[in-house]
């Protein structure tokens, strides 16, 4: 067997073995991340982490 072959089949070998990952569901909306279970973010098993302070979002130029 020619070397440039044996390289291609060293090459296409390497590339074949190699693992790749796509895209994950992180929070599955048809399961309980979709809040599927309740209204409240405890009725889904998350956690409210914001403080009791109002955050007031303004829209436009001060």
């Amino acid at each position: 067997m020619p070397m440039y072959m044996r390289s291609i089949l060293w090459i296409c070998l390497l590339l074949s073995s190699i693992r790749l990952y796509s895209q994950t569901t992180v929070l599955n909306p048809n399961g309980a991340g979709g809040f599927e279970l309740g209204n409240t973010f405890a009725d889904n098993g998350w956690i409210n982490s914001a403080s009791s302070e109002v955050n007031r979002w303004v829209l436009g130029s001060r």
